[in-house]
């Protein structure tokens, strides 16, 4: 088989950009004010939207702003300065909603974000809801060559109304009664909307996805777009979750988009009614990975059949590690509502140590709808009680197993193998009360061209323990599985792990979580260790100090401890709370860390001016400026020198505060 892995490689490296502004987006802000600082933030996306951004520009938004103006980005990074799109100050995620009535057209036109002919971009820590489609990666009919477009921490939901570029699909109501049929999958109460019987998408949107990449009819073979990553990411009730689509391949050539990443990402009840076909639609990818991903309920009911992976002519791509399950039982009376659909020719495919239960259809349906699928490889995976639904329905033999080989619309002669995998199938009573089972390989297709040796019936010996939320997906590297050797921290994150000042965020596997914010029940136990040695634990306090950390908890020996060191005086009074869980900005880092090294009652010197971007009279000016002035924290830009103030406090950088404060490198 083939090896495509090494090249998506993710580089957690932070890119710090070596010119470009940096625009603060925030509802209490005003359009006429300079958009260059926290202090002076805009208000909305108007002044955004007109603009072209350049490389190393940043925009970022307000945590716990809510905005319901489209925002569209336009511009290309380079390989060395990312254009970045993101979150500042502490708080829920950004988000960007329609407040417009279902029923209107304003709302199945509503795009959260448009991002247009994008290269070298990152998007990170944002939330998009309600409207047609959210997160639309459009690209203009003369674009080629654009590369690296990540996003990340992204979570998108509630998108409704689109199939195949109209609205006149959403009919809402099922016609079949359920007592007669007993669909797991519910299309309503849902009225037909009116205002979308008209409704063409002007985008070349084909469905109501959360995320989706598409664009103007290719006319040449140039690849369009070259690494795109969705990582750390969730979402939830749309027509089909994430999606290469292209118009529904139309106008897409076989080469259009490769190296595309979905990584650790939780897709889940995407069954909005009428129009939600699938959680990952595929179209014409070529070398590409699915992998740590859970989908449940990845689909309910769409005019043309069902499944939670659709793929259609990918050309190398690997599913490993990704669990589906759930899929419901359809109201649209077919042998779909299954795993992962196979058409359009799909070639040198590999899944493996994957996990397929309970789909209401076949785990693996191969067709023969626009070209046979060829060397496809299917191992170490699990195939428990997939097909129920259709032996319930009391379809034929040829339409009960959890892989079906089918002949639908024409000869199908799929090859490759399946090997070393597990299987149980479901038992049950039909429609009618007889009993029946479904079995492990069917269909009317010719099964000569697929190898079938060392499939086991039977429970496998691990059953799969998929997080219902995302985490930081682990990457190959030294201690930490989620710290490869190229990120930009490594070294001090290792020396503060060699100094057994941290543990990490998580055991099994060993992760560190460097881009997770540092809150300030982590930042007690960094401190307290910083100050009295790395293996000190703190005696458990006899007295509850702070009223919102109960004695019980594992943060108050620790915040405690702080206090009675004088390193802390919490963060309200009236009565005395501590804010155990609220995250640190780079600011209040800087205070905890000159205070470790310097000691309790340390005060900085008056601030000079050093950052475009702290006013003096910020209440952290004199501490920011000490921090920097002795080495303990980087700008975060430069032309001009910037500090970032309001961001968020990684554990990443708290560890390379904490490194420099401790001189643990020398």
């Amino acid at each position: 088989m083939f090896v495509i892995v090494a090249s998506l490689a993710f580089n957690a490296q932070s890119t710090v950009s070596a010119a470009g502004s940096t625009y603060y987006v925030d509802p209490a802000g005003s359009n006429d004010n300079s958009g260059t600082s926290t202090l002076n933030p805009w208000k909305n996306f108007t002044n955004i939207n007109v603009m072209t951004l350049q490389p190393g520009d940043k925009v970022l938004l307000k945590r716990g702003g809510v905005w319901s103006q489209p925002l569209i980005i336009e511009g290309k990074g380079t390989a060395d300065n990312f254009i970045e799109v993101g979150a500042y100050g502490s708080g829920p995620k950004p988000k960007i909603c329609s407040d417009a009535a279902m029923n209107s057209e304003s709302f199945i036109a509503f795009r959260p974000m448009t991002i247009r002919n994008a290269s070298y971009l990152k998007v990170s820590s944002l939330e998009v809801c309600n409207g047609g489609a959210g997160i639309v990666l459009f690209y203009d009919r003369d674009q080629a060559n654009n590369r690296s477009v990540y996003l990340d921490d992204i979570v998108g939901h509630d998108f409704y109304g689109i199939y195949r570029g109209e609205g006149s699909w959403s009919s809402g109501t099922n016609a079949d009664d359920p007592a007669i049929h007993p669909w797991d999958c519910d299309p309503g109460p849902f009225q037909p909307m009116t205002a979308w019987r008209d409704y063409i998408a002007p985008d070349r949107v084909a469905f109501s996805y959360g995320i989706g990449i598409t664009g103007e009819p290719r006319q040449d073979d140039n690849r369009v777009l070259t690494d795109f990553r969705l990582t750390n990411s969730e979402i939830y009730k749309t027509g089909a979750g994430f999606a290469v689509d292209w118009f529904d391949g139309e106008g897409i050539r076989a080469n259009t988009v490769g190296q595309v990443l979905v990584d650790n990402v939780y897709l889940h009840d995407n069954d909005v009614p009428s129009v939600s076909l699938a959680s990952i639609f595929l179209k014409e990818c070529t070398n590409c990975v699915i992998s740590n991903t859970l989908i449940d309920r990845g689909a309910c009911t769409a005019p043309f059949g069902t499944s939670a992976i659709f793929l259609g002519g990918q050309n190398g791509l690997l599913i490993d590690n990704v669990t589906i399950k759930n899929t419901p039982l359809s109201p649209s009376w077919s042998s779909d509502q299954m795993a992962i659909d196979f058409e359009g020719g799909n070639r040198n495919v590999t899944i493996q140590n994957s996990w397929f239960e309970r789909n209401a259809g076949p785990g693996l349906t191969f067709y023969n709808n626009g070209g046979i699928s060829t060397n496809i490889e299917v191992k170490n995976t699990a195939f428990i009680e997939n097909s129920w639904g259709n032996a319930h329905q009391n379809y034929t033999q040829n339409d009960m197993g959890q892989i079906e080989i089918s002949d639908w619309p024409q000869a199908n002669r799929p090859t490759g193998s399946i090997h070393d995998n597990w299987y149980v199938n479901w038992c049950g009573l039909d429609i009618w009360g007889n009993p029946t089972c479904a079995v492990f390989v069917s269909g009317k297709g010719d099964m000569s061209g697929m190898e079938f040796y060392n499939n086991t019936e039977g429970m496998p010996p691990i059953t799969p323990t998929p997080s219902p939320t995302p985490t930081q997906t682990p990457t190959p590297s030294g201690t930490f599985g989620d710290v490869p050797t190229d990120h930009i921290y490594y070294d001090e994150i290792e020396a503060l792990y060699q100094a057994g000042y941290t543990a990490g965020c998580q055991a099994e596997p060993l992760l560190f979580c460097p881009e997770a914010t540092m809150n300030r029940a982590e930042s007690a136990v960094f401190v307290q260790r910083g100050i009295h040695g790395a293996g000190v634990i703190p005696t458990d306090p006899t007295s509850q100090i702070f009223a919102d950390l109960a004695l019980d908890s594992w943060a108050a020996k620790w915040a405690t401890g702080l206090y009675d060191d004088g390193f802390t005086a919490g963060c309200g009074e009236g009565p005395l709370v501590y804010c155990p869980w609220q995250g640190h900005t780079r600011t209040e880092g800087t205070v905890f860390y000159l205070r470790m090294l310097n000691g309790a009652d340390y005060l900085p010197p008056e601030p000079v001016g050093v950052f475009a971007d702290v006013a003096l009279d910020f209440w952290g000016a004199d501490w920011i400026e000490a921090a920097y002035e002795a080495g303990l924290v980087p700008a975060c830009g430069e032309n001009p020198l910037r500090f970032c103030p309001d961001d968020p406090l990684t554990r990443a950088m708290a560890a390379y505060m904490m490194v420099q404060a401790k001189d643990l490198l020398q």
